[in-house]
């Protein structure tokens, strides 16, 4: 097992309790536990590869390995000029796996409008209440950009984005957090029927416009019933 060596003449340093395996698997957790201890967050800089190398008395070459790793598990980046960055996108890459590996058929359809279902139509109540309705011309202008979109998953992407700008005008970080986390899978449901000959595209932007126009006028039984309408409408783009 080994133990701390605080920092000395040498400059080195390891952290107390230091697993084994690996020498790189070693110098993952030294990392891990080092940007835990100085609170680092998304955006900043981890020192260089030299300076981590004498920090925990490790080799370069090891160190090295060690951010290759922690880029593959979406918690570094390199960025020219600057070094390796924290970020964060272990979600991102799970649920695009989890997308991915997701079949189109009509038994995920209904399971994923039907959890839209629960949060953005109870959420009507939430967004009538707010005195400003600016989110309302946001969302307008999304839909805008969605209708003329050329590309399939362009117009999935700004599909989605349409209706998380609704969820987030709520205001609830968690709420807007549970609904981003099946970003991936509703975008890909929003892009069936883009580029369908009957026109799924403009019958998507014309629904928008219809649950816009019942926020405007506060009614919620509109809302919901053109919620309901619009999250059924893509089942029949799909095939099997």
């Amino acid at each position: 097992m080994n133990h701390i060596r605080k920092p000395g003449a040498n400059g080195n340093e390891l952290n107390e309790e230091a697993p084994g395996g690996s020498s790189v698997d070693i110098a993952v957790e030294h990392l891990r536990r080092f940007i835990m201890k100085q609170g680092m967050q998304e955006g900043e800089v981890l020192p260089s590869e030299a300076d981590l190398a004498i920090r925990f008395g490790m080799s370069r070459n090891t160190m090295r390995e060690a951010i290759r790793t922690l880029k593959a598990y979406g918690l570094v980046e390199s960025r020219r000029h600057v070094g390796a960055v924290i970020i964060d996108r272990r979600r991102e890459a799970m649920m695009n796996l989890f997308s991915f590996a997701m079949d189109i058929n009509i038994d995920s359809f209904r399971d994923v409008q039907g959890f839209r279902r629960l949060i953005e139509i109870n959420v009507t109540d939430a967004l009538m209440k707010r005195a400003d309705q600016s989110y309302l011309d946001v969302a307008a202008a999304i839909n805008q950009r969605m209708r003329d979109a050329t590309d399939a998953a362009e117009g999935g992407e700004l599909d989605y984005q349409f209706h998380r700008t609704l969820v987030d005008s709520v205001g609830n970080r968690t709420l807007s957090e549970i609904y981003g986390l099946l970003q991936p899978v509703i975008s890909r449901f929003c892009e069936l029927g883009k580029t369908s000959p009957n026109g799924g595209g403009l019958r998507a932007y014309e629904e928008h416009a219809l649950i816009l126009d019942a926020l405007r006028r506060k009614n919620a039984i509109e809302v919901a019933y053109h919620y309901s309408v619009h999250l059924d409408s893509g089942r029949e783009f799909i095939r099997g």
